[in-house]
């Protein structure tokens, strides 16, 4: 493992307010300008926990939101800015209000489309309307749509889970909405429904499917996690893949389930996902698993498509620290590059200069044979982080940088407390890692 790097930049939020968690939720553009992060306990025109989101373009050190984003007409502790979303050119972002009442049902939750305006996005700007609000028809009280939300390179086609939705009698079984785009695109499309819904055919009550959302840049392969789910083993959790048949989606079950070998109860695999640009690897973390003896030290799951396609199968390598501990959490974020050749890892509660729970990223690179069970070639952590920041939250690549984007979302900024923030987090030069013990 390479040494420790810094951060290179601290993004925060102009006049920040305590406990808003700016950097619960993060996301990059594939051309590298646009980063999105997500401050979901923000309060907004006196509307506590309302939510908020940050548009920083080619953000530079320490610099205030370039766009605040917020939902017009949103109430207190609707919780926008939760998870978010950016198609590949940045013109499109998708945010999630997984707390919004819908219709009078409460915390049924909303995912919102923001398109980048004609003059691009005016620093110091807050926009409030966005060109869609995306819900359930049927919606009930409880689905928390918007917990977490994924879009396709040419952002027309938008993922939502609702991992508190019932299905099939299962209450908090889960499942993951696709919505597509108008033919003329989404700008003034207003309410939009699901195009498809997406469900676990063997899947059982508080699996909690949707917690994490992934898709490939092309739009036709989802994966999905359901950090609860229990088989073959109680509570270990699974990941589930999802292919488009033909141009459209429709509402389906799973193409493959994905579980780990060695999987044990609360393991929570399936806590965040991943998906190359191409849809043929995933990573998977289980920020719970034991390792080495060490209870939640956590690790990560990549899976590999096969010549065939997408079938039921276990991992084709796990990641772990070379240097982890008990409680460190690896895998509570994960992302990976566009070819799937290299994965970061947020570890939340690792403990760094003494610190405990500052948190840390960690580098894993593809060996030339293809993933392996391997420790990680580079550990990065954010200078002048301080104790429970948990850096590493929510994690972004920004591609063709050498950087990644880490929140976190409980740093204290300017004696703040919880006002978070999201460290660029500047990457070593990528060479091939230590095979794991």
């Amino acid at each position: 493992m390479s040494a420790a790097a810094s951060s290179t930049a601290r993004l925060t939020v102009r006049s920040p307010g305590s406990d808003q968690h700016f950097g619960f939720s993060v996301a990059a553009s594939a051309d590298g300008p646009t980063v999105v992060a997500g401050a979901p306990q923000a309060a907004v025109a006196g509307h506590q926990g309302q939510g908020a989101a940050y548009v920083f373009v080619r953000p530079r050190g320490g610099r205030a939101a370039a766009v605040e984003l917020v939902a017009s007409g949103g109430m207190a502790h609707e919780h926008f800015g939760s998870s978010v979303a950016v198609s590949a050119s940045g013109a499109a972002i998708i945010v999630g209000a997984p707390d919004a009442a819908v219709s009078g049902q409460q915390d049924a939750g909303v995912a919102y489309v923001f398109l980048r305006p004609p003059g691009g996005w005016q620093r110091g700007a807050t926009v409030k309307h966005p060109a869609a609000a995306l819900i359930l028809g049927r919606g009930a009280r409880g689905d928390l749509l918007g917990t977490s939300v994924a879009v396709s390179g040419d952002g027309r086609t938008v993922i939502a889970g609702g991992y508190g939705t019932t299905v099939r009698g299962d209450p908090q079984q889960g499942a993951a909405y696709v919505f597509s785009a108008p033919t003329k695109g989404w700008k003034g499309a207003g309410v939009e429904h699901p195009a498809a819904e997406l469900t676990a055919s063997d899947g059982s009550a508080s699996d909690f499917l949707g917690w994490a959302v992934a898709i490939s840049r092309d739009g036709s392969t989802v994966v999905a996690g359901a950090p609860f789910a229990g088989r073959p083993v109680g509570g270990q959790g699974l990941a589930y893949v999802f292919v488009r048949a033909g141009r459209r989606w429709s509402s389906a079950t799973q193409a493959a389930e994905l579980r780990a070998s060695n999987g044990i109860p609360g393991d929570a695999l399936g806590v965040s996902v991943a998906a190359s640009a191409d849809g043929s690897t995933l990573a998977v973390g289980a920020c719970c698993a034991n390792v080495a003896g060490h209870r939640g030290q956590g690790a990560v799951y990549v899976f590999s498509r096969g010549a065939r396609g997408w079938a039921n199968r276990t991992q084709a390598g796990e990641l772990t620290a070379l240097d982890g501990a008990a409680g460190d959490n690896l895998g509570s974020s994960v992302a990976i590059s566009p070819s799937g050749a290299l994965v970061a890892a947020g570890a939340i509660g690792a403990r760094v200069n003494g610190q405990p729970d500052q948190g840390a990223v960690y580098l894993f690179k593809r060996a030339a044979g293809g993933w392996r069970s391997r420790g990680d070639m580079a550990k990065l952590t954010a200078a002048g982080a301080a104790a429970r920041e948990l850096v590493g939250s929510s994690l972004a690549l920004i591609p063709g940088t050498g950087v990644v984007a880490a929140g976190a979302p409980d740093a204290a900024v300017s004696g703040v407390h919880g006002a978070g923030a999201v460290y660029l987090l500047s990457a070593p030069a990528l060479t091939p890692g230590r095979a794991r013990p």
